[in-house]
């Protein structure tokens, strides 16, 4: 019973984590139909950091999933991070993919 309580209270401090973590998130921009979140470090003289989500590139991931990593890389670095979105397959092809992360790196 105290291991599924704990459980729950696990789940709920990592959901609320979550939610503060977006509100690190400054911008969502388009770039010749990409996506590219950026998320606030503290200090924009510092270099960008570009977060491509992987996986395979073959499952549903939101880019959004990713923000706990975004903003924690963010806060530690004091770099702005940028995640790049793509659609996955079959949503998108390898070729759809690969456009979309040069499209954040010639961003950036």
């Amino acid at each position: 019973k105290d291991s599924g309580r704990s459980l729950v209270q696990a789940g709920r401090a990592l959901l609320e984590q979550w939610r503060r973590a977006g509100e690190t998130l400054v911008e969502s921009r388009d770039e010749g139909g990409h996506a590219i979140d950026l998320y606030a470090g503290g200090d924009s003289t510092r270099p960008l950091v570009v977060l491509v989500p992987g996986g395979g590139w073959c499952h549903g991931d939101d880019a959004r999933l990713y923000r706990l990593l975004a903003a924690r890389v963010a806060k530690r670095s004091r770099c702005e991070v940028a995640v790049a979105q793509y659609a996955p397959w079959p949503l998108g092809d390898g070729e759809d993919m690969v456009d979309a992360v040069a499209a954040a790196l010639t961003w950036a």
